[in-house]
């Protein structure tokens, strides 16, 4: 075993040697995309945004209107997404949206209609509608009803990504003008189907005295063609029951929550794998493809797409506030989730912890122009995970955590401005929010916000 472990060393360089530190520090000076361990990213974001309310012009019922409008900069080098040093990738996000809200039947009823339409940079435009209702027969109890229809638009980076962290392997955004230099959405087969046809290949090998050629030949069927496109925006459906019960002089509620998503185009991560040669296109194409795949000459495409099966998701959230003295306030909620994704699914490689809670204390009138709020938030651990993407079965539980949020605001009455200094995860608490992905810090940040433009 020691001699084993001594030549396994040879011309390997060991941890805290001069020599490993060397080349360590001389890695991390090289970006990523030559070879090296330098990661580059000065991304900017920009947000704007601004909504109108037309009670002074229309008066039957309450109408707002609003946009915005979302900037990203993307600025790696290269070393990250597929811009070039000093030309960086400019993606916008835009949105429009209208909502109506309309009292009957003596004010016990309170309709809601809504419609937003949302356009980004490589995608067509969506719209969004709402339907909503709320039921309260008296000052104590509420019902409410609502159905949704919404998109969520990949984000910059399943659609930029451009990353070669490892010998014939490629992480890639979903979009087209990431993929067009590689074609692997369309000159590729799936990982489980290549996987399969090596295995049955080196059986049958192992069996019979044939030529790796006829062995190629028998299972070349095996072998399945990407059926991915480019991705697109997800898209859900919703539907919500609830109902509230003011108590003590309502100063206590108690609200209970039923929702129902189902989505349809949910973004998740695979792996293509692209022969060196052959192709798709035809059997012999295909069996050129299936000899490479045998040897190993290949390219691993990891890359983004969407699932062509629905996620179901069902809730019950349970939440509660009670007011204090001196303008305190004492919340928190409780939910439970429990979706269709199951071990071993070609879904995305996501599963929702089963429970969550939250528990907060805020006042916003600490003083006349001191506000604050501190928030404690629980997630469950997701035990016996397994990553539904099909790179890999990994059994990695997930740790249940706990984060804590706080906000300081601050209003200037007389400059109609609020300014708020805020942080998501104070105590830079680094977690994994699922399988695999990115330890996540905290996030801090400060607004400013001013409302008497048209007062």
């Amino acid at each position: 075993m020691i001699a084993a472990r001594a030549y396994a060393d040879i011309g390997r360089y060991l941890p805290g040697t001069d020599i490993f530190n060397h080349v360590m520090d001389s890695l991390s000076k090289v970006p990523f995309s030559n070879g090296g361990a330098k990661v580059i990213d000065h991304s900017s974001k920009y947000y704007f945004q601004a909504q109108y309310n037309f009670s002074k012009q229309i008066t039957f019922m309450e109408l707002i209107a609003g946009a915005d409008y979302n900037l990203t900069r993307l600025n790696s080098e290269g070393t990250i997404f597929n811009d070039e040093p000093g030309d960086p990738i400019f993606v916008n996000q835009y949105a429009g949206y209208a909502q109506a809200t309309k009292k009957i039947l003596k004010d016990k009823v309170k309709l809601l209609a809504a419609l937003r339409f949302d356009k980004a940079d490589n995608f067509k435009g969506a719209l969004s509608p709402r339907l909503a209702a709320v039921y309260h027969p008296d000052d104590k109890n509420y019902f409410r009803a609502s159905w949704q229809q919404g998109v969520r638009l990949p984000d910059p980076q399943l659609q930029f990504m451009d990353i070669v962290p490892g010998q014939k392997l490629h992480r890639l955004g979903g979009t087209a003008v990431v993929d067009e230099p590689y074609n692997s959405r369309y000159n590729s087969f799936t990982k489980p189907s290549t996987d399969v046809f090596n295995d049955s290949v080196k059986k049958f090998l192992a069996s019979y005295p044939v030529s790796l050629d006829s062995a190629v030949n028998r299972f070349s069927g095996l072998l399945q063609k990407s059926p991915f496109d480019y991705i697109q925006p997800e898209k859900v459906h919703t539907f919500e029951l609830g109902y509230r019960r003011l108590l003590f002089n309502n100063n206590f509620y108690f609200d209970i929550n039923y929702f129902h998503n189902d989505y349809t185009g949910f973004l998740f991560s695979t792996t293509l794998v692209q022969p060196d040669s052959g192709g798709v296109e035809s059997q012999e194409a295909i069996h050129t493809a299936g000899q490479a795949i045998y040897y190993g000459a290949v390219e691993n495409f990891s890359t983004f797409v969407n699932s062509a099966d629905r996620v179901l998701v069902d809730g019950v959230e349970i939440g509660a506030s009670v007011q204090l003295p001196h303008n305190y306030v004492l919340s928190g909620n409780f939910t439970w989730i429990h979706s269709n994704v199951e071990a071993g699914q070609l879904l995305p490689g996501i599963k929702t912890p089963p429970f969550k809670s939250n528990l907060s204390i805020s006042n916003r009138n600490l003083t006349r122009q001191l506000g604050f709020m501190v928030n404690w938030r629980w997630t469950d651990a997701i035990k016996n995970w397994t990553n539904v993407s099909d790179e890999a079965s990994i059994d990695n539980d997930l740790p249940a955590y706990s984060i804590i949020d706080a906000q300081v605001s601050y209003r200037i009455p007389k400059a109609a401005t609020s300014v708020k200094l805020g942080a998501s995860n104070l105590l830079n608490y680094y977690h994994q929010d699922y399988a695999q992905g990115i330890s996540v810090g905290g996030i801090y940040y400060v607004s400013l916000l001013y409302d008497g433009i048209f007062k």
